[in-house]
């Protein structure tokens, strides 16, 4: 190795070491950043299954990190305390049964005592959470935020009856009530120096139920578009089942999220309608996952650019962000996850002609899981 002589160590060669150590010292290492994630998602996880009879199947408990916010966990309604042991709430995949199934009254799990008894459970998770654990996700800035809120899952929830293991799904689940829980890392640190007590930082937690959605008319124009672009017939990549769901972040922006599909399974074989192949075996199908993987990833960016300018309810200062699951293919390497964030001004500034195509995609952040 060719040894540099401190006498050649210029000023300017100094000054840009300086500049890097710094941009990298402010940085997130995203690869700690997913892994504190996923020990906390675990963490809340327990805690929701822990002391009662209701449970998550899999990995329920959904967390993304915000730069400019701070980091949401979303708990899905999808489980319940449950008010008879014959009964556990759990996915569907699709099993056929000749036993003609026993009807299960869904009301009792709708009333206002059990959403009241539910609601006051996960207050006294949420406090557990925040106050033992929620330390453990580093690098978050003072005036991060860390939310949790439930989001309903009913499309994919069903009630399983142990004595004939039918399953019914419910839409009634939709009337069950939400909530959110928000506070400030600073606030969190304070507790753990020991500069506020346990009940004066337990003070500080916001906690309130949703409110029902309120549609904003060019939110929902934006995700109409893309659930349109990203049909079967006219994606040609992977496409969308549903119209994307989004939220409207005061002070930060809107968050589309997005799940993607490749293929319907067709008898142990694949058809893959965006690409016109059917009887695509895992092999191929896996292939054609990771060739398709780039071009879905330049098209969402330039698509987001050109249709996002349909956006004006955003501020200047505000961002907006698709968070989008990929569809599943084990062993491929891609990302299992993606966030794209654009600022609002550059949105603005695409539009008026201010800037190129080329210039506003530069601006796009992309951030991908291959957790």
């Amino acid at each position: 190795m060719k040894r540099i002589k401190q006498g050649n160590l210029g000023v300017g060669f100094v000054f840009a070491m300086l500049v890097a150590y710094g941009a990298n010292a402010q940085g997130i290492d995203t690869n700690k950043m997913d892994r504190d994630l996923e020990v906390s998602k675990n963490i809340l996880q327990t805690l929701f299954n822990q002391g009662n009879d209701g449970i998550f199947w899999g990995n329920s408990v959904d967390a993304n990190y915000l730069e400019g916010y701070g980091v949401i966990f979303t708990i899905p309604n999808n489980y319940a305390f449950s008010v008879s042991t014959q009964v556990v709430v759990g996915r569907s995949f699709g099993r056929n049964t000749s036993v003609t199934p026993e009807v299960i009254s869904l009301s009792e799990f709708n009333s206002d005592s059990v959403r009241e008894a539910n609601f006051e459970k996960a207050k006294e998770n949420i406090r557990i959470f925040l106050t033992d654990y929620a330390n453990l996700i580093g690098q978050l800035k003072p005036d991060d935020r860390i939310k949790i809120q439930n989001k309903n899952n009913s499309s994919d929830v069903f009630y399983l009856a142990f004595s004939d293991y039918s399953d019914i799904r419910s839409s009634a689940s939709n009337n069950t009530g939400g909530y959110f829980a928000e506070v400030q890392f600073k606030d969190i640190s304070a507790y753990k120096s020991g500069k506020i007590s346990k009940s004066e930082f337990e003070k500080r937690i916001l906690f309130e139920k949703s409110k029902p959605k309120e549609k904003i008319q060019d939110l929902e124009l934006f995700a109409s578009i893309m659930k349109r672009l990203y049909s079967t017939d006219l994606s040609e990549t992977f496409f969308m089942s549903n119209t994307p769901r989004y939220e409207r972040m005061d002070n930060y922006g809107a968050i589309f999220y997005m799940k993607t599909y490749s293929s319907y399974s067709e008898r142990n074989l694949y058809r893959m309608p965006s690409v016109g192949r059917s009887d695509v075996t895992s092999e191929e199908r896996k292939e054609l996952i990771i060739d398709m993987y780039p071009k879905f990833e330049k098209d969402m960016k330039r698509n987001m650019l050109d249709y996002g300018r349909t956006i004006s309810s955003l501020d200047a200062n505000e961002v907006l962000s698709l968070n989008i699951t990929i569809t599943r293919c084990k062993g491929c390497s891609i990302p299992k996850s993606i966030v794209l964030t654009v600022p609002a001004s550059v949105l603005q500034n695409y539009s008026q002609g201010k800037i190129t195509i080329d210039k506003a995609l530069t601006e796009v952040d992309v951030k991908k899981n291959m957790n």
